[in-house]
């Protein structure tokens, strides 16, 4: 930014202040859209997408079979 604008000039410290506030700005908005997206997927839920395997049934007497 000190390139842009002459070294005697008297806007040098406007510049560099408006540039820093605008960083800051970006900063800030950034992290609030951080906090913004992670308390809304708080409120998603769980969801358990994996498959289910089928269970295989044990063939004789189904009261020794073990339940999963």
């Amino acid at each position: 930014m000190r390139s842009l604008v002459p070294q005697d000039s008297s806007e040098l410290s406007g510049v560099l202040r408006a540039y820093s506030d605008s960083v800051d700005n970006v900063f800030y908005m950034l992290v609030g859209c951080g906090v913004l997206v992670f308390g809304f997927s708080l409120g998603m839920g769980l969801k358990d997408i994996r498959k289910n395997k089928p269970v295989p049934k044990k063939e004789g007497n189904s009261e020794e079979a073990e339940t999963v």
